[in-house]
């Protein structure tokens, strides 16, 4: 029996209420507008259409191959010195499948179907964690160019005040220069952002069409709530990346019975009426065959019981690497949220630094250039912090996404 699937039923019931409590985050699509998204992929809706035909494929499995044969014959007989007489056979046959055999085809195209159902959720899967990566790797650089779209708009006030004072005789030609080519180097990075926020905009709307990019507001980061036990439970319960295999194992047990039991072959009975003597004689008769088993089918039962066993252990392989990437992913999350911290700790301080000296500077007691040092510091540190704050927010919501706790997911699971 496969301990699996109950163990996985059981923890289902037991955390539906964790998974239910979590709100979809403000900087993701709304829920509906995800669905609708993921709905309408092609991937998902070519594995929705396998769906169908996997369905199709369990009734025909369930009713099975047996079906109704009819046969007919004529004949001359020709008798010497005597007159000749036309006779001819009818018979309708039908293979009849012992018992056992139909209830395992009824599990054998339920199996089927459950496989198919687990591959159809795991391309909702995937795709919804497609969508996730698309949507922060635009929105994540839309944020980059603002940072740099308002540090060169403060490069553009600074080049202002540098001019007015160069012009009142307080500043050098030099200053002015250093300002420019400040202003200059923005502009640069503001067009490679911008560059780089229109190609993930063209990536997302070419993996989604249906798909608008929007500008949100980021959100904080938050720590990582439950340990690893915590999220390997929530994720097993709604992986359908495990129940592949799970379903794989299960349907190559009962084709192993299924094999076991072909071992005894199917009789084939049947009805025959026979017209001889040009209707002068009419017999009425049952016959029943049945096929001698031979090795071949022994070797069969054999192949699939090996079978099982290969199952058996891609299953087990498959458990163990989720296991392991679902560690991988916590210790990610939780270490992109600490580098958050302590970036975004690092960019207060360069804000802080570039405040003083700019503050120095107007007194004169620093030049510009240490003024304009300080702010590439402050925009370095400040678009690592961001970068931090994407990693780690994107490290979050794929754990939220694999335990699908956010954009209904749920539905995928039935």
């Amino acid at each position: 029996m496969m301990r699996t699937p109950i163990i996985i039923a059981v923890m289902l019931v037991t955390q539906s209420t964790t998974a239910a409590e979590i709100a979809t985050p403000a900087d993701l699509p709304a829920t509906p507008i995800a669905r609708q998204v993921l709905d309408a992929d092609a991937r998902v809706a070519n594995a929705r259409a396998a769906l169908n035909a996997a369905r199709i494929e369990g009734e025909v499995t369930a009713l099975g191959a047996h079906e109704f044969q009819a046969r007919a014959a004529r004949q001359q007989r020709k008798i010497s010195n005597g007159p000749d007489y036309a006779e001819w056979t009818a018979s309708l046959e039908r293979p009849i499948r012992w018992p056992g055999k139909a209830a395992l085809d009824q599990k054998l195209g339920e199996f089927t179907v459950a496989e198919a159902e687990a591959r159809y959720g795991d391309a909702l899967h995937q795709a919804s964690r497609d969508l996730l990566n698309l949507w922060m790797d635009s929105i994540g650089a839309i944020s980059a160019n603002d940072i740099i779209v308002a540090q060169r708009g403060s490069a553009q006030e600074n080049l202002a005040a540098v001019e007015k004072r160069f012009r009142a005789g307080d500043a050098a030609k030099l200053d002015v220069n250093l300002a420019q080519a400040e202003l200059a180097d923005l502009a640069r990075a503001a067009s490679e952002h911008a560059t780089q926020g229109a190609a993930a905009k063209a990536r997302l709307q070419g993996r989604f069409p249906s798909i608008t990019p929007e500008r949100p507001k980021l959100s904080q980061p938050q720590p990582l709530n439950g340990d690893t036990a915590f999220w390997q439970q929530a994720t097993f319960m709604h992986s359908h990346e495990l129940r592949i295999p799970e379903a794989q194992l299960a349907r190559a047990q009962a084709a192993a019975e299924r094999a076991r039991a072909e071992r005894m072959p199917d009789p084939t009975v049947g009805a025959y009426f026979v017209s001889e003597i040009g209707g002068k004689e009419k017999i009425v008769g049952a016959s029943v065959s049945i096929p001698l088993p031979g090795k071949r089918r022994s070797l069969l039962a054999h192949q699939a019981f090996a079978t099982v066993e290969t199952a058996r252990l891609e299953l087990d392989a498959k458990r163990r690497a989720l296991e392991t990437e679902i560690a991988a992913n916590v210790s990610l999350a939780r270490g992109s949220y600490e580098t958050w911290v302590a970036a975004n700790q690092a960019a207060s301080a360069s804000n802080e630094n570039v405040r003083l000296i700019q503050r120095a500077y107007q007194l004169g007691e620093a030049d510009l250039q240490a003024v304009l040092q300080a702010r590439r510091l402050a925009l370095a540190a400040a678009l690592t912090a961001h970068q931090a704050r994407v990693t780690a927010l994107r490290a979050y919501y794929l754990l939220l996404v694999d335990a699908h706790m956010i954009w209904d997911m749920e539905a995928s699971d039935h």
